[in-house]
């Protein structure tokens, strides 16, 4: 019959190619390799799906031992690769939502110029303290209660009803899987949220450093100053703690 590529195969399966090879190079699949190096996928499936049978003198304690071991086994690959898929994100996927969040941030804290410079022009320190302050906790506050990502679910897998065989193919693809994942992560191409988030608290902390100085910084100009120039003042030094957000992913124009 007319046999179909690798890439293929491991399409029609759903996993990777470098599983399929890995199939084939510990003999799973070597049958299925048909003389012109495709593989006949029909073949292949009956490979994957039979139980085997070497070793039927083994006895039957040392067999059952030997699937537990598997089933673990094979569980163990399986959630790490699970926390992989819930924990890493590519590069194209992540900085979209990073500027976004940036973005978010940097929009309320813009709006406290508006809010305090009729209030703060032509007053005394004493005064305008107070003010800018309030307006400032009270934007922190509203960014604190930004919306939480949805909780990923987690993956449930049923191995009590594969064979050894089937337990083999799983382990094979999931190991596969995984060793995909690290070299994204460990080439750059995908990351940890977890890491993308403890980034953006660092930046967010520094940003609240610079923010909660401004009572303190713009206060004893605030005497002669007109509102226009009391507000220009405050919307400089909001500009100076949104700088803050700035990383690898968020430059100053998506800022804007």
């Amino acid at each position: 019959m007319m046999g179909i590529s690798r890439r293929a195969y491991a399409r029609r399966r759903g996993v990777s190619e470098a599983s399929i090879r890995k199939h084939i190079a510990n003999g799973v699949l070597a049958p299925a390799v048909l003389p012109d190096d495709t593989i006949d996928p029909d073949h292949a499936d009956r490979l994957l799906a039979e139980t085997v049978t070497r070793g039927a003198a083994v006895p039957v304690e040392l067999k059952t031992a030997r699937a537990r071991r598997l089933r673990a086994s094979t569980a163990l690959t399986h959630d790490n690769v699970a926390e992989l898929r819930r924990s890493s994100i590519t590069i194209a996927d992540a900085a979209p939502m990073i500027i976004a969040e940036s973005r978010r941030v940097a929009a309320r804290l813009r709006r406290i110029p508006d809010a305090v410079a009729d209030r703060i022009a032509g007053q005394e320190p004493e005064a305008v303290v107070p003010i800018i302050r309030d307006a400032v906790h009270a934007a922190l506050s509203d960014l604190s209660e930004g919306p939480e990502p949805p909780p990923r679910p987690r993956e449930e897998l049923d191995l009590g009803r594969h064979t050894p065989a089937q337990l083999n193919a799983i382990r094979t693809d999931l190991q596969g899987e995984e060793l995909e994942y690290r070299r994204a992560l460990d080439h750059g191409q995908m990351v940890d949220v977890t890491e993308l988030a403890a980034d953006f608290e660092e930046r967010l902390a520094v940003l609240k450093s610079i923010i909660t100085s401004i009572p303190g910084v713009v206060s004893p100009m605030m005497v002669s100053y007109d509102v226009e120039t009391a507000r220009a003042v405050v919307a400089e030094e909001v500009e100076r703690a949104v700088t803050a957000l700035q990383c690898d992913y968020v430059t100053v124009g998506d800022l804007r």
